[in-house]
């Protein structure tokens, strides 16, 4: 049995039908429909460590 692994990629998921797409300035994102989110909020955060590492992390959600 696999596990599913939340993950944060740039661009548009194979699947987009499963998938559920929100938009929010001029982003676009896309969240999985077997996560579900905690008190209705998922928190993507991008941090940068002196502008050389970046990296995108999500939070706030259980996988169903």
């Amino acid at each position: 049995m696999s596990v599913a692994m939340p993950a944060v990629r740039f661009g548009e998921p194979e699947s987009i039908s499963n998938f559920d797409l929100y938009e929010t300035e001029k982003i676009s994102i896309y969240i999985s429909k077997i996560l579900e989110s905690d008190k209705d909020t998922i928190h993507i955060k991008f941090s940068s460590f002196f502008k050389i590492f970046k990296r995108l992390d999500a939070y706030g959600f259980k996988i169903l």
